[in-house]
C-alpha cells in the first residue's frame, strides 16, 4: 500500500474510532450524538394529487415519508396526518431551477434527530457549488457558543417521485422551544431585513424603520422586523422600538460600557467575526441578520443565517465563489456597511477585546467546522455525485470544497495581521 493510501485509510480509522459525529443543533436539543451514517436519509415528499408546489405564500397539502437509514428515526406523515410544504426564500425561489422549501407539519416531531418542532427548512444550496458554505458556519457558530445556531443534516429529496437532489434540513428560526426558545411573555426576537422591512413590506405592521442607523439601500433607516411576538400589537411594536432605540444609541455613542450593560458583547463580537471571515455581503442590504432579547434583558446577536452572498461571491457569474480577499470593515473595509454593526470598532476598549475573543477562537472555530465538513464529505460523496449529475453547473463539488477551505484559512491569516491595522 503506497504511503498516500496508508494516510488515507488511517485517517479514515481515526475519524471512525473518535465518532466523526452530527452537531448537537440548535439548542442543544439533540441529546444523543450518533455516529455519522455511512448512507444518508433519504425524504419522499408526495403533494395531494400531485400538485406543483409553485408558490412560497401558499403550502400545499403532502405526505412525508423519512427514510432515516437506521441512523435516525423513519417518520411518515401519520394516517389523519396534515403535513404540508410551500416554497421560501427571494432570489433562491424566483431565479433558481433547485427551489429550497419549507415543510410544515401537522404536529410537532423531530427529523433527523433535531428537537421535535413543526416546521424546518429544506436548503437548495444551488448557487454554492461547494454544497457546505451554510454547513461551515453553522458549525462555526456552534463552537463559538453562539446561541440557538441551527442544525446540520443532508438528506436526499424525492418531490413526487422525481429526484430532486441533496438538500440541507434545519430549524426554521422562529420562537419556540427547540427552536429559538426565548421566553414567550417578554422575548423578542427581529431580524434585520431589507426585504421585511418597512421598504418593502410596508403593509405587514410588524417592522419600522431605525431613527438612528441606515444602510445604503434604506438611507431613511436601518430596516427591523418583528419576528417574535408574532402579530404585534402597535404598542407592542412602539415598545420593541424605543427597546431597540436604547440599544443603538449605545452603539451610536460608542459607549461600551452602556453596550455591555444591554447586551452580550461576545455574541456581538462572535457574530461580527463570523460575518468578516466569510465576507458576507448581505451586512451591506441588511437581509436575513437576527439578533434576540430574552428574559434576562440583554440583546444577544444570532443565529447566523444565509451566506450564498459571502465567501468571496462573484456577482456576475452565478457559481463562482472563493475569489475576492477584499475586507468589508475596518480601514480598509471595501464596503458600505450599516454603522450599527460596525461603529463600536471606534472604541478601544471594545477594538481590543475583539481582537482577543478572534485570537482565542476565531482560526480554532474554523478549523474544527473545516475538520467537520471534511468528515461529512466522507458521508456525503455518492449523494453530492448524484446531485451534481442532476443540476449540473459546471463545478466540481470536490474541488470547490478544497477551494472553500483554502480561501478560509488564507483569510483567516490575513485576519489576524488586518486587526493590528485598525
Amino acid at each position: 500500500m503506497s504511503y498516500k493510501y496508508t494516510v488515507v485509510f488511517l485517517f479514515s480509522i481515526a475519524l471512525l474510532m473518535s465518532g466523526c459525529k452530527d452537531d448537537e443543533g440548535t439548542s442543544g436539543s439533540d441529546t444523543q450524538t450518533k455516529v455519522v451514517p455511512m448512507t444518508n436519509p433519504v425524504l419522499y415528499i408526495t403533494t395531494d394529487s400531485g400538485q406543483d408546489i409553485d408558490s412560497k405564500e401558499h403550502y400545499v397539502g403532502c405526505t412525508i415519508r423519512l427514510d432515516g437509514r437506521q441512523v435516525y428515526d423513519d417518520y411518515e406523515t401519520p394516517s389523519n396526518g396534515s403535513d404540508s410544504i410551500r416554497g421560501r426564500g427571494n432570489s433562491t425561489w424566483l431565479w433558481y431551477p433547485k427551489k429550497p422549501y419549507k415543510i410544515k407539519l401537522g404536529q410537532r416531531t423531530s427529523l433527523c434527530g433535531i428537537g421535535k418542532g413543526k416546521k424546518y427548512v429544506l436548503l437548495a444550496n444551488y448557487r454554492d457549488p461547494s454544497r457546505m458554505m451554510n454547513a461551515v458556519v453553522f458549525d462555526m457558530a456552534a463552537y463559538m457558543g453562539l446561541p440557538y445556531t441551527n442544525s446540520n443534516r443532508f438528506v436526499e429529496v424525492y418531490v413526487n417521485d422525481d429526484y430532486v437532489g441533496v438538500y440541507q434540513l434545519t430549524e426554521q428560526i422562529e420562537h419556540g422551544e427547540n427552536r429559538v426558545a426565548i421566553d414567550a411573555a417578554g422575548g423578542i426576537l427581529l431580524s434585520l431585513d431589507y426585504d421585511d422591512g418597512p421598504d418593502l413590506s410596508p403593509d405587514s405592521g410588524d417592522n419600522f424603520c431605525s431613527e438612528i442607523f441606515s444602510s445604503s439601500y434604506s438611507w431613511w433607516g436601518l430596516p427591523v422586523c418583528v419576528k417574535y411576538p408574532k402579530e404585534p400589537t402597535a404598542q407592542q411594536l412602539a415598545d420593541i422600538k424605543a427597546e431597540f432605540t436604547r440599544l443603538e444609541q449605545a452603539i451610536d455613542a460608542k459607549n461600551y460600557t452602556a453596550l455591555k450593560g444591554m447586551c452580550d458583547v461576545q455574541s456581538m463580537m462572535d457574530f461580527l467575526i463570523i460575518q468578516e471571515l466569510t465576507r458576507n455581503v448581505e451586512l451591506v442590504t441588511p437581509r436575513s441578520m437576527y439578533l434576540f432579547r430574552d428574559a434576562d434583558q440583554k440583546w444577544r446577536f444570532g443565529p447566523v443565517w444565509d451566506f450564498d452572498g459571502g465567501f468571496g461571491y462573484d456577482w456576475g457569474e452565478r457559481h463562482n465563489y472563493f475569489t475576492t480577499q477584499s475586507w468589508m470593515m475596518g480601514p480598509r473595509g471595501s464596503l458600505d456597511i450599516p454603522d450599527f454593526f460596525d461603529k463600536m470598532f471606534g472604541n478601544t476598549a471594545f477594538l481590543n477585546d475583539y481582537r482577543t475573543r478572534w485570537n482565542e477562537i476565531g482560526e480554532e472555530a474554523l478549523e474544527y467546522a473545516l475538520d467537520k465538513m471534511e468528515c461529512r464529505l466522507d458521508t456525503l460523496a455518492e449523494a453530492l455525485d448524484r446531485d451534481e449529475a442532476t443540476w449540473q453547473i459546471g463545478r466540481d463539488w470536490h474541488e470547490e470544497c478544497d477551494r472553500m477551505a483554502d480561501w478560509l484559512r488564507t483569510r483567516a491569516d490575513k485576519y489576524t495581521n488586518y486587526l493590528k491595522e485598525f
